[in-house]
């Protein structure tokens, strides 16, 4: 049996952990794009610069976009308390299937935890409106997959 109440507080901090570090390297990678685009405008000139300017500046809007949903999962995850125990698969609540124990926070993917694998997956994941639409104990239907529902918290 999986404890819940003292798993989903070093679950929730590891994610926030996660978002934390990601978004650390993410800033460095825009400052780091900011000044190659620095110091190519200053040493280009003609067409090479032109493209070389304008690269720069379609990898600054992605690595911002990154940033901005990293930043919003960071909102995300702040606005959960890992500490409410949770009946129903919604933010913040820790589903144990027959397939794996899924976090409903954020979409991280798998993350590993004391050595146990989780999948922190977004409120808003087609897996977790399966889980939505199953009822208590039941089997949740997803992507050719049956989860059986055995445990929330």
């Amino acid at each position: 049996m999986v404890d819940t109440a003292a798993l989903k507080p070093a679950l929730h901090a590891r994610c926030r952990q996660w978002v934390k570090e990601r978004i650390r390297s993410t800033e460095l990678a825009i400052a780091g794009t900011r000044a190659a685009a620095n110091d190519d405008t200053k040493s280009s000139a003609g067409d090479k610069h032109e493209v070389a300017r304008a690269m720069a500046h379609q990898e600054l809007e992605k690595q911002e976009v990154i940033l901005r949903n990293l930043d919003l999962m960071r909102l995300a995850l702040e606005r959960i308390d890992p500490d409410v125990p949770q009946t129903q698969p919604v933010p913040g609540a820790l589903v144990r299937t027959d397939l794996g124990l899924f976090y409903i926070a954020v979409g991280l993917g798998r993350l590993v935890v004391d050595g146990q694998e989780y999948w922190v997956i977004s409120k808003d994941a087609p897996l977790a409106n399966a889980m939505k639409d199953a009822p208590p104990g039941g089997v949740a239907f997803f992507n050719g997959k049956a989860y059986r529902m055995l445990g929330i918290g």
